[in-house]
């Protein structure tokens, strides 16, 4: 009886110890260099990146988080240095930046797009901002805000209420910080709000702003902690170590 049960023991013993040994393999990381020149590190299934992992393109372009089958899919950050020539022949850095979630090497579920183009002087730079959700890189639901040197768009839409915020900072640099309860005070805003199939349109310059004023504070009520965030985010200190730092410099 004794040595059947140690015979068993041994065979359980056996067992646990492949199955750990397995399952550590299955989670260890390795390094890959791929055909198209990319490197990654991380876990791997089959000979592809599965798990979670970084991939390498080049020092311009990286991405980290989670794969399935070699594609990125779950929550990853990706991060690139691009040129934009809609301002100059020579094309002007451009720094991207998507943290959230993928699905099939695409932008599926929630995350945050944000976009900068460090174009001259004489343009100022050029901002982009999405906090949603999106589907197959489409961006479907949720806050959106460009910005250029004198003016601004914050927008929000869930399919049913679409708000936008056109604001024209003719002070540029001095309301750099204002809050939109400011903004609204200064009469820098045009609003648009379409709900229920109804559209209502409000401009600071009217002569009933006085009074549609209270109209419009109510009405953005439920969104001024978000469109505040994103009245105050750039990446503008990210943008220092990616484009203006040799390393990072753009070939």
């Amino acid at each position: 009886m004794r040595k059947k049960m140690w015979s068993i023991l041994c065979c359980l013993a056996i067992c646990i110890f492949v199955y750990v040994q397995k399952s550590e393999a299955s989670g260890s990381s390795v390094t890959l260099k791929l055909p198209n020149g990319a490197n990654y590190y991380g876990e791997v299934k089959n000979g592809k990146p599965s798990g979670k992992g970084t991939m390498i393109w080049s020092k311009n372009k990286s991405y980290s988080g989670e794969w399935i089958e070699g594609k990125r899919s779950g929550y990853g950050k990706y991060i690139s240095v691009e040129k934009d020539y809609n301002y100059s022949t020579e094309g002007d850095p451009t720094l991207i930046i998507y943290a959230g979630e993928w699905k099939n090497d695409m932008f599926n579920g929630h995350g945050v797009y944000r976009r900068q183009v460090f174009a001259p002087v004489v343009y100022g730079f050029q901002y982009k901002e999405q906090n949603g959700f999106f589907a197959n890189h489409k961006f479907i639901k949720g806050y959106e805000k460009e910005e250029f040197p004198y003016s601004m768009y914050l927008k929000y839409n869930d399919g049913l209420t679409r708000i936008s915020l056109d604001i024209n900072k003719e002070t540029w640099q001095e309301e750099w910080d204002n809050t939109l309860e400011q903004l609204i005070s200064n009469k820098y805003i045009t609003v648009s709000i379409n709900r229920n199939q109804t559209r209502e349109e409000y401009d600071s310059d009217s002569i009933s702003w006085t009074k549609d004023k209270a109209k419009v504070i109510k009405a953005l009520t439920p969104y001024y902690t978000t469109f505040n965030k994103m009245l105050s985010s750039y990446l503008t200190d990210q943008g220092d170590k990616f484009i203006f730092n040799e390393e990072y410099s753009i070939n």
